[in-house]
């Protein structure tokens, strides 16, 4: 199954361009600048006065900005990112079907649900981006539910919320809909 994902993971990099500080991405980035160098928009309103909406997401980066090639780091984190959404996705339709036209599925979900941007209902998109690691996340603690492991659920749903909220709170109110636990 790695092979597998991996060759759709090559055929996905190649397919659909990789963006970096592009759209909304800058956003989240200024808070991980301002805490590096605390000098740099020292002054600015939306980065000192308002709270930090993603603040796992910021430490992520302020912790990827200390190896000597952030852009890489970035990338390295986008490539994996999508491979281990290609491996839920394909876990989670295990789950449900054993047919050998599961990779099908997978393959189409990844095709139509990609977004070259921010605000929009994807799975995946061009840009490193709290949203797209906190759905990651929720496709990993739907197929632990779905195995009854109920524990990993949690930890995959509490995951979620520490990258993003909203993705937090809409995965547990999915989950949730599953009211033995």
């Amino acid at each position: 199954m790695i092979f597998a994902a991996g060759v759709v993971l090559l055929f996905f990099l190649t397919l659909i361009p990789y963006h970096l500080y592009d759209s909304g991405q800058l956003h989240y980035f200024l808070y991980a600048l301002h805490k590096l160098q605390p000098e740099v928009l020292s002054r600015d309103w939306l980065v000192t006065q308002t709270a930090n909406p993603h603040p796992f997401f910021a430490e992520a980066i302020a912790l990827l900005s200390s190896l000597d090639n952030l852009p890489l780091a970035l990338f390295a984190v986008h490539a994996a990112q999508f491979l281990f959404l290609i491996i839920g996705i394909f876990s989670l339709t295990q789950i449900f079907s054993k047919d050998s036209r599961t990779p099908i599925v997978v393959f189409s979900l990844l095709l139509f649900y990609f977004s070259d941007g921010i605000g929009q209902s994807t799975l995946y998109s061009s840009i490193v981006q709290p949203e797209d690691l906190a759905k990651l996340f929720y496709l990993f603690s739907l197929s632990a539910l779905l195995e009854e492991k109920i524990t990993r659920t949690w930890i995959f749903l509490g995951l979620t919320t520490l990258f993003d909220v909203l993705s937090g709170l809409e995965a547990l109110c999915g989950v949730g809909l599953d009211l033995r636990y």
